[in-house]
């Protein structure tokens, strides 16, 4: 079975999952990696996140998406493609 929750002490798991959002994981930096670490040791910054990831899961906007309006540029990743 599953070993529980991850370590948010243990700057090696931040590090491996803040490179697992990564196609190249050599994108997650040590400044990203950092800012991640300090986020979720970070009490209030992490309840904050947390509610806001509940919040998207709760509210997935798929079926709206194809009847907004709004211009929108969504940049992911490292290659734009027109």
């Amino acid at each position: 079975m599953g070993g529980g929750y991850p370590k948010r002490s243990d700057y090696e798991v931040i590090k491996k999952k803040a490179q697992d959002v990564f196609y190249d994981p050599a994108v997650a930096t040590k400044e990203i990696v950092d800012e991640v670490y300090e986020t979720v040791n970070n009490r209030n910054k992490l309840i904050k996140t947390l509610a806001i990831a509940k919040s998207a899961i709760r509210h997935n906007m798929a079926k709206d998406l194809p009847n907004m309006k709004t211009p929108t540029c969504i940049i992911w990743g490292v290659k734009m493609i027109a």
